[in-house]
C-alpha cells in the first residue's frame, strides 16, 4: 500500500501531480492513501479523484500537520510513502521522520534561491539511503541535489513527471492566423506573461491581422495582465475558464509557456501531447523538456525581443512550425501516468 502525503499541498501542478499519481498507481494494482493538508489542493485533488480515491485532511498549522502524518502514518501502515513537498530543497521536518517506512520525497518546483542551510546539509547528510530516496523532476534540480544532499543527493535519481496526457489531438488545417495560447496560471511569481504580452507588442504591425492570442487561466496577477495587454495595444483575449480546456487547446496553433521557474512544466508537456508548437523560456525543467528543438523552441527568460522573433516566424512559415510540433507527442509520451509511476515505484521498491 502507497501513502502519499504532502502537508502544503498546492492547488495547481502539485495536486494534479497527487491525482494522477494515485489513479495510475491503483491501476498498477496498488492501494493508494492520501493525506494532505487543508486548503484549496486538497479540494482540488479531491475534485479530480472524484470519489474514486478519499483525500484524507490534515490540520492547517505546519507543526499540527507534521504531528498528524506522523500519526496518519502509523495508523495507515503503508509499504511505502511518496513525499510530495513544493520548491526544492527537500523537507528537513519529514523526509527522515518515518522510522522504519519506506520515504520516496519529491519536490515539484525549482527554488527562488538555490542554496541549503546548514542544518538542512547535516539532516541530509545522516539520512540513511536505505529508508529514503529522493527523485528530481529535472537535470538542474538532480545536480543541486548531488552538490547539497549528502548520501540522499548522490543517489537521487531523475524522473518522469506524472501526467495523465489528453486525448484530444490537434487536426493542422492550412489558414491565414496562427493562433496563440497560453493555459498556465496567471501568477507572475513564477510565471512572465509579462514577457508574453511585451514580445507580442513588438511584432510586426503589418501581421496584426495574422495571430490571435489566448489566455486561458486565473491567477492573483490576472487584472494587472489584461490591463497590461490594454496598454501596449496587444489585443489578447483573457476568460479564466472554457468548457472544454482540451478541445480549446487543440484548435490552437502555437503554445506560449514563458516562465521563471518550474519543475517539469505540465503545459508543456501537455501542449506537446496534443500536438502545438510550444515557444518557452529556456529554464530548467522547459529546457529538459524541448532542448532538442522536438516540439517546442527555447528562448532566454525575459527575453521579449527573442520571444518576438520566433512568433514571427512561427506566423510566417508555417510549414517549420509544423515541423516543431511534429516530435511533441514523443516528448510527452515519456511523462504519460503509468509510465512514470511505474519508474517512481521501482524507486520505492529498491527498498522494500
Amino acid at each position: 500500500m502507497i501513502q502519499i502525503v504532502s502537508t502544503d499541498l498546492g492547488a495547481g501542478g502539485m495536486a494534479r501531480f497527487v491525482a494522477d499519481f494515485a489513479d495510475a498507481a491503483r491501476a498498477l494494482g496498488h492501494r493508494v492513501v492520501i493525506s494532505v493538508g487543508r486548503g484549496s489542493g486538497a479540494d482540488h485533488a479531491e475534485r479530480l479523484l472524484d470519489g474514486r480515491i478519499e483525500v484524507g485532511r490534515l490540520p492547517a498549522g505546519r507543526r499540527e500537520a507534521v504531528r498528524s502524518v506522523l500519526a496518519a502514518v502509523r495508523s495507515a501502515g503503508p509499504d511505502w510513502v511518496l513525499l510530495v513537498t513544493g520548491a526544492w530543497p527537500p523537507s528537513t521536518r519529514l523526509g527522515g521522520a518515518f522510522g522504519r517506512v519506506p520515504v520516496v520525497e519529491t519536490p515539484r518546483v525549482m527554488p527562488r534561491r538555490r542554496r541549503v542551510k546548514l542544518g538542512q546539509r547535516v539532516s541530509f547528510t545522516v539520512r540513511s539511503t536505505r529508508r529514503y530516496r529522493l527523485v528530481a523532476i529535472n537535470e538542474e534540480m538532480a545536480a543541486l541535489s548531488r552538490s547539497s544532499c549528502g548520501a540522499a543527493g548522490r543517489a537521487v535519481r531523475v524522473v518522469p513527471n506524472c501526467i495523465k496526457l489528453p486525448r484530444e489531438r490537434r487536426e493542422y488545417q492550412w489558414g491565414d492566423v496562427c493562433r496563440f495560447v497560453s493555459f498556465a496560471r496567471l501568477d507572475e511569481s513564477h510565471k512572465d506573461h509579462e514577457t508574453t504580452l511585451r514580445a507580442l507588442a513588438l511584432l510586426d504591425r503589418s501581421l496584426r491581422r495574422s495571430w490571435e492570442m489566448l489566455f486561458i487561466g486565473t491567477g492573483p496577477d490576472a487584472r494587472s495582465l489584461e490591463d497590461l495587454s490594454r496598454e501596449l495595444g496587444v489585443g489578447a483575449r483573457f476568460v479564466s475558464g472554457v468548457d472544454d480546456l482540451w478541445s480549446e487547446v487543440a484548435s490552437h496553433d502555437v503554445s506560449v509557456l514563458s516562465t521563471k521557474r518550474e519543475g517539469l512544466p505540465r503545459v508543456g508537456v501537455e501542449a506537446a501531447a496534443i500536438g502545438l508548437a510550444t515557444i518557452g523560456s529556456d529554464v530548467p525543467g522547459v529546457s529538459d523538456l524541448f532542448s532538442g528543438g522536438a516540439g517546442g523552441v527555447l528562448v532566454s527568460p525575459g527575453d521579449a525581443g527573442a520571444m518576438a522573433s520566433v512568433m514571427e516566424r512561427m506566423i510566417r512559415d508555417a510549414a517549420w512550425r509544423e515541423a516543431v510540433a511534429a516530435g511533441g507527442p514523443e516528448v510527452a509520451a515519456r511523462h504519460e501516468a503509468m509510465r512514470a509511476a511505474r519508474v517512481i515505484c521501482s524507486v520505492a521498491e529498491e527498498m522494500l
